[in-house]
């Protein structure tokens, strides 16, 4: 009876440190500023997507968006970083909220970011996402929209389109 009793109680306190080490894991995985995936939980969740739907990668169902957030600097300067922080994540948390976006997740520095969307609407979300940042105050977007390479990972599929995004950025 006392074995199974703290056969029980070891059993509970496994799965308590579990859950806190999954929390942890989500807090680690999620971007403070911006209330989205930063890049390591880009990487992790935007490839179990591609792996989930490696069929629709194939056939070109899924796309993936690169966005740099145009302006952003400026607005740091003329209203500080907590309200442009503040106004970037509503912004993305809009986008997250569209038809199709399954991923929203910030790439390599505070203003640019990765989207896997469906492939139907990828050129409607990038202009509405461009509405919702020049609504907020910013010089628009430059983005991106590609298909996804199954056989690269997440990263190097976001790596080559933002090639594009910086192209279009110096033109």
């Amino acid at each position: 009876m006392i074995a199974s009793i703290r056969k029980f109680f070891d059993i509970q306190i496994l799965r308590n440190e579990n859950q806190q080490l999954k929390e942890a894991l989500t807090l680690a995985y999620r971007s403070s500023n911006f209330n989205c995936y930063n890049r390591s939980g880009g990487e992790v969740h935007g490839a179990d997507i591609i792996r989930r739907e490696r069929r629709r990668c194939s056939s070109g169902e899924l796309h993936m968006i690169c966005l740099d957030i145009a302006g952003l600097g400026v607005m740091n300067q003329r209203i500080g970083e907590p309200a442009v922080n503040l106004k970037v994540s509503e912004c993305l948390q809009a986008v997250q909220a569209m038809r199709g976006v399954e991923l929203v997740a910030q790439l390599n520095s505070g203003d640019e970011f990765t989207l896997l969307v469906d492939s139907v609407d990828a050129e409607g979300v990038v202009s509405r996402a461009r509405g919702l940042f020049i609504a907020s105050g910013f010089d628009g977007l430059y983005a991106a929209v590609g298909a996804i390479d199954p056989e690269k990972s997440y990263v190097q599929n976001a790596d080559c389109l933002m090639k594009s995004v910086y192209f279009s950025k110096s033109a």
